[in-house]
């Protein structure tokens, strides 16, 4: 990816579906997984498919980065915007 080119992104399906659309009129390359006909998959295809795309994945999903770690991925980008529960109290 170069300056002149969007940021690409995957929505995975924690993220509302509805975000896509607002990313992509700020000018981001965004998919949801629901667009991809991936609601359901396991993380690990959800990363291969971002490897494969070269999108940073956007979740709410807390052990993203475990199986990243051990699967060895190459995935070097996931933006993790859950909230700790126990930390917002």
């Amino acid at each position: 990816m170069t300056d002149s080119e969007p940021l690409r992104i995957l929505l995975d399906q924690g993220v509302p579906a509805d975000a896509a659309e607002l990313l992509r009129a700020a000018g981001c390359d965004c998919l949801h997984v629901s667009e991809l006909g991936m609601q359901r998959s396991e993380d690990e295809e959800i990363i291969s498919t971002a490897i494969e795309q070269e999108r940073l994945i956007v979740t709410l999903d807390s052990d993203f980065h475990m199986v990243i770690f051990l699967e060895r991925s190459t995935l070097s980008l996931i933006l993790d915007c859950g909230v700790d529960l126990d930390m917002a109290r």
